[in-house]
């Protein structure tokens, strides 16, 4: 297989998002195969415990990568964790020609699929026959499920408390403040430096925002504003961003199994894309869910005792209000609703970078 073409499909794998755009894959090429695997070298984080939200990132490139090869009429077929002993390799994709396909639908919205944290329009409505196709592209993956609350139900203002009440806990965790920081990029000259991390004109945060983060960048310091109520100015942020939206959505695996995130990974995607193709904006709700794996895997270790007591009643509560089963897993946690565009994207790594040797 073509060298350039493997580049160039790869060039479109890496718009995959990322927990605060930190891009933790790489790939090594063969004639006929792709060899994809996590960045050992950028998987530190809280999110990265246990490899599942890792995993679920990885697969969202493995569908970017099957809609790319289509522009090259190529066919894929991942071979997925194909070494036990190698919990970093995600998948061995293999490529086959078909001079008989087609570009994909989605080929030209690879890099354009974008988070907008942005307030939606709440009072513009979606129609129903969005919900229900959405529903049906994802039941096409065989126990996955796309679950929704609209915005004028009752139990919708349980889900936004819920959702609140997980950002305020986030800033009232020293490790989280740390790694926060640590992928804050502050500036836009900082952003295009590394061309990695969050860059704060993603966060919708307005002109004040930098001086914001410039002032709770010392934990010490944001430690006594919490006194003070600094955290429940992020609980209360958030609470508007979901007032704001039209309805939640969530994507159900039927386990917690890795592959089942991989794949999970790749369907979300799939229905990212969708949605933004529609003129619809979406941006991931994950720190709960997130929680919840932490709690499922550690018991919670990072956090106080009664910030485990308070997540495990909020997960209890998440998933009585779906109607999760224990063993699902939850892919994402997502509001969706129609926005302004956002004001800026992240970026990402030259594609050299991503290729391991």
């Amino acid at each position: 297989m073509n060298k350039k073409i493997l580049h160039a499909i790869i060039e479109k794998a890496i718009f995959a998002p990322s927990a605060d755009n930190l891009q933790p894959i790489k790939f090594r090429l063969y004639e006929s195969h792709i060899d994809l695997l996590l960045d050992s070298t950028r998987l530190s984080n809280f999110c990265d415990t246990g490899l599942l939200i890792p995993y679920l990132q990885a697969g969202m490139a493995i569908e970017n990568i099957r809609i790319a090869a289509t522009h090259y009429q190529y066919e894929i077929k991942p071979d997925y964790l194909p070494d036990q002993t190698n919990p970093h390799l995600v998948a061995r994709i293999v490529f086959s020609q078909n001079a008989g396909l087609k570009t994909h639908l989605h080929f030209d919205l690879l890099n354009k699929r974008v988070t907008n944290r942005k307030f939606y329009n709440m009072f513009k409505k979606i129609p129903a026959a969005v919900f229900q196709n959405l529903e049906f592209a994802a039941s096409v993956q065989n126990g996955f499920k796309l679950l929704w609350l609209m915005g004028n139900d009752k139990k919708y203002n349980d889900l936004i408390r819920m959702i609140g009440k997980s950002d305020r806990i986030r800033f009232e965790n020293e490790r989280l403040h740390k790694e926060l920081f640590s992928t804050l990029r502050l500036s836009q000259t900082e952003a295009l430096q590394t061309k990695d991390g969050l860059n704060i004109n993603t966060l919708e945060a307005g002109p004040t925002g930098p001086l914001l983060f410039k002032l709770i960048a010392s934990w010490k310091r944001l430690r006594l504003l919490n006194r003070f109520g600094m955290s429940r100015v992020f609980e209360n942020y958030a609470r508007l961003q979901m007032m704001s939206s039209q309805a939640a959505g969530v994507l159900v695996a039927p386990s917690s199994q890795p592959r089942d995130f991989i794949l999970g990974g790749e369907l979300m995607e799939n229905l990212w894309h969708e949605i933004n193709k529609i003129g619809l904006s979406l941006q991931p709700m994950e720190a709960l869910p997130i929680f919840m794996i932490n709690l499922m895997l550690t018991k919670g270790e990072d956090f106080t005792e009664q910030h485990k007591k308070e997540l495990a009643a909020l997960g209890d509560e998440l998933s009585s209000l779906f109607n999760l089963k224990r063993e699902q897993g939850i892919i994402m946690l997502f509001r969706m609703g129609y926005a302004k565009p956002p004001s800026n994207r992240s970026l990402r790594r030259p594609v050299e970078s991503f290729i391991d040797s």
